[in-house]
């Protein structure tokens, strides 16, 4: 047996995983990386530098950018206050230096008397070249371990509370405003002017049916980001099920179920009081409103559907073939009484939402970690009594993580 076979032997095999890194960083190295050359130049205090920021986009692959830097026999320094990490190498003949910190990733590199333009396109290829690196690197190496720790939920969904509660207030405070200023009044003519009086009483009409169409649209508006709303807040809350420790849970599924199965999921059957009524409502919104409202295709009661029952003979029916009148176009798809009822199922909603005591941590916009033992805790301190100690903390730890302190 030859030395060369020997060591062969002694080498440990690579799994398929391993392997696939290997490649994967192998090709970077050859293709997106080439060029990168070791640092030529200081960055001392006398020195003339230019600032080129990467697109926010780049941000999702930082952690991948500083791992394939690593091919490059680029040099480190040491990070200080608000930056996690510095590198420093050479591109295309230009010093460069990349930092990761709470400003995003900033490329700074000396000049050397160059015009503006070489500099701004020196940061593009740069930005190019790493991210499609960072790019490949996941699609090759870490996408399938992303997948299995997806399938085993081993991981935090991101809380975007703001952003989808924002919405729906937002339509709220516009729905609210509407109805409280009322219909437009017509202006005054005098009582003998009768030409001008009809014309006023028609204006008046016509003010008030684009008024109740106007209030009908918003509530529409409420309604769609509503839903979106407590999809997203019973995603988060799921974090804090039973259900996420069963041996069937999975986070992919959950992400893509429908808010009946969500709903399920953060309160688990048979539901009573409140949260029974809670599901009911939405599915009456859901059915009534939402399905109506923002699921067309002729199948709908507002939209109508004309028949010839008879030579010359024709009725204007709703999908079950019953008499419709809600396909007239001047009238409003919601009525006064349809908009209270809306709103008022969706106050109920909210305040079983709210009343889940983790509710303090989906509103201060803290991350759902679906990771069992994660879950397991937050189960054990609601049963100790000290979930809103636990959100405290959490919170305190986040804005820290967030400011960088």
């Amino acid at each position: 047996m030859t030395e060369e076979s020997r060591d062969q032997r002694a080498a440990p095999a690579l799994t398929d995983e391993e392997e696939a890194i290997a490649l994967a960083l192998v090709g970077i190295r050859d293709r997106e990386m080439r060029g990168f050359t070791a640092p030529s130049a200081l960055f001392d205090e006398d020195a003339v530098t230019s600032i080129y920021r990467f697109a926010p986009s780049a941000v999702s692959v930082v952690d991948v950018i500083e791992l394939v830097l690593e091919l490059a026999p680029s040099q480190h320094q040491p990070a200080y206050e608000k930056v996690v990490w510095i590198r420093e190498f050479d591109f295309q003949g230009t010093t460069c230096r990349l930092q990761w910190g709470k400003s995003g990733l900033r490329l700074t590199t000396l000049t050397h008397g160059s015009s503006a333009e070489k500099r701004d396109a020196l940061g593009k290829e740069v930005e190019r070249r790493l991210t499609a690196a960072a790019t490949s690197f996941y699609q090759r190496a870490i996408y399938p371990r992303v997948q299995r720790e997806l399938r085993e939920n081993r991981a935090t969904v991101l809380n975007q509370f703001t952003r989808y509660r924002g919405a729906v207030d937002f339509h709220l405070a516009q729905l609210r405003q509407k109805r409280e200023a009322g219909v437009p009044q017509p202006r005054h003519v005098q009582d003998d002017d009768v030409e001008a009086s009809v014309v006023a009483l028609f204006q008046g009409v016509m003010a008030d049916v684009a008024h109740q169409r106007e209030r009908a649209y918003i509530c529409t508006a409420v309604i769609a980001t509503y839903f979106a709303y407590v999809q997203h807040a019973l995603v988060v809350l799921a974090a804090f099920s039973p259900a996420a420790l069963q041996p069937g849970f999975s986070l992919q599924e959950l992400l893509g179920a429908s808010w009946v199965h969500q709903f399920d999921t953060v309160y688990p059957t048979p539901h009573e009081g409140r949260v029974s009524r809670a599901k009911q409502d939405l599915k009456y919104i859901a059915k009534n409103y939402r399905g109506r409202l923002l699921h067309g295709g002729g199948g709908h009661p507002a939209d109508g559907v004309i028949v010839e029952w008879a030579p010359g003979r024709r009725s204007i029916v709703s999908q079950d073939g019953k008499p419709s009148a809600q396909f007239m176009l001047w009238q409003a798809p919601l009525s006064a009484d349809e908009i209270d009822d809306v709103l008022a199922r969706i106050s109920r909603v909210d305040e079983v939402i709210e009343s889940h005591p983790y509710f303090p941590w989906l509103r201060s916009g803290l991350e759902a970690d679906f990771r069992p033992k994660a879950v397991a805790y937050a189960l054990r301190m609601v049963e100790e009594g000290k979930a809103a100690d636990y959100i405290r903390y959490s919170n305190d730890s986040f804005d820290n993580a967030v400011n960088w302190d």
